[in-house]
């Protein structure tokens, strides 16, 4: 029995090591392992196709979670239209991922460093989006787009009908392991 306290603090420690490397709207992504995306990422209300760019000013916008809603936060708490979350992620090297996208409100468009990678749910000229749930998905993060330095992933979203507009944490890994959690989900 005495080993097993020693055992605690080493899962512990293993475990800390994995969410050590994270803050608030950058990540580090080991490239071999699926990643939950539970930080928390740069987070605007309004719809400028600018917030696309990977070389943008953050700095007025603020940190919300992509499977919580922003209508818990009071001065969005009315918001009905479309926004962006934005993470900046670094990879240990460069290659092929997938994000999994969980079941989702309306629809999202996703973007890698600027460049438009796949929408869920088609957007019209004047941003609108259907009134349609969107299922889980996945988005393939092609690795000729990917930098040695940072990396941004964009989502243009709506949010109009559900408390939430991701139900559950985005992953992002290999497309086998990410392949098989849709799978699974779906």
């Amino acid at each position: 029995m005495k080993y097993f306290p020693a055992f605690i603090i080493i899962f512990l420690i293993s475990v800390n090591s994995l969410t050590a490397d994270q803050d608030e709207g950058t990540i580090n992504i080991n490239t071999d392992n699926v990643i939950y995306i539970s930080d928390k990422w740069f987070f605007k209300a309004g719809d400028d196709l600018k917030y696309k760019d990977a070389n943008i000013d953050t700095s007025g916008w603020i940190f919300n979670y992509p499977h919580f809603s922003w209508r818990r936060i009071k001065e969005f708490e009315n918001y009905y239209g479309n926004a962006w979350y934005r993470l900046n992620f670094y990879v240990n090297k460069i290659t092929d991922l997938d994000i999994y996208v969980p079941l989702h409100d309306d629809g999202a468009q996703f973007y890698l460093n600027g460049f438009f990678l796949y929408e869920t749910r088609p957007f019209s000229n004047e941003g609108k989006t259907p009134l349609i749930l969107g299922k889980p998905d996945i988005v393939r993060l092609s690795g000729h787009l990917l930098n040695k330095n940072k990396n941004v992933i964009a989502i243009r979203t709506s949010g109009k009908n559900l408390d939430s507009i991701f139900n559950s944490k985005l992953k992002i890994g290999p497309h086998n392991l990410i392949n098989a959690i849709w799978i699974r989900d779906c």
